[in-house]
């Protein structure tokens, strides 16, 4: 191997590196601003989310947690904005309905809010707060049958994606024991290879 075509195989090595981190990172970055939406940060999970839209503004899912800010922050019409947004790019994305249902039930419109909950359920059958919201609103109405009947619902949905979560982490765990496999036998190759 020529000492050019080892530099190629370094260089293509740390484009593939590079491109992982750029998916952790994102990752990161949504973690972390989840993170401050529940503890209340709001100013930095603005600016976390802010900052993933502008890598990319297809980015469905940090459109709808900035909704989320605006709603924690009482802003229900900002809010609405960014979650229509995110249905714009995705029309079939559960979280963003429900939240749009929330908002509306924050403002007392139960008739609204059942709309939106309902609309989740009909994109987005396996979303399993859409079920725990419309099941809310059919208790606060008095319909104890419906409420019962979508609350049986979302513990059937929650225990399912609970199993997928679970599936999803071991499947996870594995893929990354494999990759830190190859690097370490990757670097001893290199090792061999510049000390031999």
């Amino acid at each position: 191997m020529t000492a050019l075509q080892e530099k190629d195989k370094h260089a293509q090595f740390n484009i593939e590196h590079q491109c992982l981190n750029v998916e952790y990172d994102r990752k990161a970055s949504f973690q972390d601003g989840t993170l401050a939406i529940e503890y209340g940060d709001l100013d930095k999970a603005e600016k976390i989310f802010n900052e993933m839209i502008e890598h990319n503004r297809e980015d469905y899912e940090a459109i709808n947690k900035l909704g989320i800010v605006y709603a924690k922050k009482k802003d229900f019409m900002v809010a609405r904005e960014y979650f229509e947004q995110a249905l714009h790019i995705n029309e079939n994305y559960g979280p963003a309905f429900v939240n749009i249902g929330n908002t509306y039930k924050e403002c007392e419109d139960n008739v609204k809010a059942k709309e939106y909950y309902e609309l989740a359920i009909e994109r987005d059958v396996k979303y399993d707060l859409s079920y725990y919201n419309l099941a809310i609103i059919y208790k606060a109405s008095g319909d104890y049958s419906k409420y019962m009947k979508y609350m049986k619902e979302y513990k059937k949905m929650y225990k399912l994606f609970q199993n997928t979560e679970k599936a999803t982490i071991s499947r996870s765990f594995k893929d990354k024991k494999i990759y830190k496999g190859a690097l370490v036998v990757f670097l001893i190759f290199i090792f061999l290879i510049y000390f031999t």
